[in-house]
C-alpha cells in the first residue's frame, strides 16, 4: 500500500502505519521529478 493513498490517520480510522518510507517506488518517477522541478527553477514566466 503506497502511504500517499492510505488516509487512516486524516479520516480517524486508526494510527497511520509508516511502514513504507519510500518517497519514490520506481526510478523513473525519481528523474521525472527531477527533470520537472530543473524545468521550474529556469523558468522565466515564474518570476
Amino acid at each position: 500500500m503506497r502511504l500517499q493513498h492510505y488516509l487512516g490517520g486524516l479520516e480517524n480510522l486508526g494510527p497511520v502505519n509508516f511502514f513504507d518510507k519510500k518517497v519514490f517506488m520506481a526510478e523513473w518517477e525519481k528523474r521525472i521529478f527531477g527533470i520537472h522541478t530543473v524545468m521550474m527553477a529556469e523558468s522565466t514566466h515564474l518570476d
